[in-house]
């Protein structure tokens, strides 16, 4: 019999919880990739699409604060998100990222893991700073990346500057 995959996630996740805490553990951690649009594991919640920086900061924070309401329904405590790459034309990240200006992806990632934070879900960016000017993506094959020593640092900035520090505090 099939079963709706939303209530099969939410009854294990409960189990989980409960297994825990009946003996005497902390919570699991619950994790999803819920990056928006083709990347995210149920479809139909939020987040629609990542790339979402035409409708402002605003827009992101509001469209992640319902991704974090919907995860932490369902029981999962932290996203593997958001994408925090900067967009290369003909890169991986591009039609993912939320922006091929740096100071864009920072603003946005800001604005996505602090509506994840108020949502109580931890947010994971990912993945590896400079992986948007990669020849490829990086799960296909080799993929050497084709920036600069000065691009490769406007790519760290989004880590630094989201000011990210996840604790067990966090989810």
């Amino acid at each position: 019999e099939a079963r709706d995959p939303i209530i099969a996630v939410t009854a294990l996740t409960q189990a989980l919880q409960s297994t825990a805490r009946e003996a005497g553990h902390p919570a699991p951690i619950v994790a999803a990739q819920q990056e928006g649009g083709d990347f995210n594991a149920f479809g139909n919640l939020a987040p629609a699409s990542q790339v979402d920086v035409a409708n402002a900061r605003k827009g992101v924070r509001d469209s992640a604060l319902a991704a974090g309401r919907q995860l932490r329904a369902l029981g999962v405590n932290m996203n593997l998100a958001p994408n925090a790459n900067i967009a290369v034309a003909g890169g991986p990240a591009q039609g993912r990222a939320f922006s091929d200006q740096p100071a864009r992806v920072v603003s946005a990632v800001k604005a996505t893991v602090a509506a994840y934070r108020q949502a109580k879900v931890v947010a994971a960016m990912h993945p590896f700073p400079g992986d948007g000017g990669a020849s490829q993506d990086p799960a296909l094959g080799p993929a050497p990346v084709g920036l600069s020593l000065d691009q490769l640092r406007e790519n760290l900035g989004a880590f630094g500057d989201a000011g990210m520090c996840v604790t067990n505090d966090d989810a």
